[in-house]
């Protein structure tokens, strides 16, 4: 209840407010809020990006050393020699 009745006279207050605001005084206020929103979206994006940097980091070492892996062992199979036949000979 005490949250209903405080937004009501906030949205009251504020109504009273931008009504007897001049249009310039309407303009800066609109400005000030759009700043304010295109902050606070660069800062969430921002806050996203870094927080998934260690997640996508991880995820692409973890691809490439399977890769350098497979690599290392195609290229010993390549170079290794053929196995014996059994008799050798002295």
């Amino acid at each position: 209840m005490k949250f209903s009745s405080g937004l009501l006279v906030g949205a009251a207050l504020g109504g009273y407010l931008v009504y007897n605001m001049s249009p310039q005084q309407r303009e800066r206020v609109a400005a000030t809020a759009s700043n304010t929103v295109d902050k606070v979206r660069s800062s969430s994006v921002a806050s996203s990006v870094s927080n998934n940097v260690n997640d996508v980091a991880g995820a692409a070492s973890n691809r490439v050393a399977g890769v350098v892996d497979a690599a290392g062992s195609a290229v010993t199979d390549a170079v290794s020699p053929e196995p014996q036949t059994g008799t050798t000979t002295i």
